[in-house]
């Protein structure tokens, strides 16, 4: 019996409105841009570009580079644990876990989720409930 392939279609959208309310809820803006894009059949990469928070920005200006980058990194490993509860719960998601691609950037990111790969029923019934 041949396996089922999830339709990422269907998910894709969804997934970056999501990423997009998370960053919104958790830090007051928008995103600059994000993009999911799929680069196995059931791992993806999500991009990430944010805006500077305000804190980074005064430490900035005041010349603290060094701490501007730690509140920076804190603040997305923060949004990287927040994301992963955001995939599982809410799109069942079976992540095993979520990785920093090289060279990452304060305010660019790129994400890769790697899924379980035993559990691609759970996987295509995510993206079935999904389905636009």
């Amino acid at each position: 019996m041949k396996r089922q392939s999830p339709n990422w279609q269907a998910l894709l959208v969804p997934i970056e409105e999501a990423v997009d309310q998370l960053f919104y809820t958790c830090l007051g803006d928008r995103l600059n841009s994000v993009e999911c894009r799929v680069v196995s059949e059931i791992d993806f990469v999500i991009s990430i570009e944010r805006p500077i928070s305000t804190t980074e920005s005064y430490l900035l200006d005041q010349q603290q580079d060094a701490l501007a980058f730690e509140i920076g990194t804190t603040i997305n490993q923060a949004l990287k644990n927040r994301l992963f509860v955001l995939l599982s719960k809410q799109f069942g998601l079976p992540v095993t876990s979520i990785s920093f691609l090289q060279p990452t950037q304060l305010q660019k990111l790129n994400l890769l989720v790697l899924l379980d790969r035993s559990q691609t029923t759970l996987l295509v019934e995510a993206t079935q409930r999904h389905n636009l």
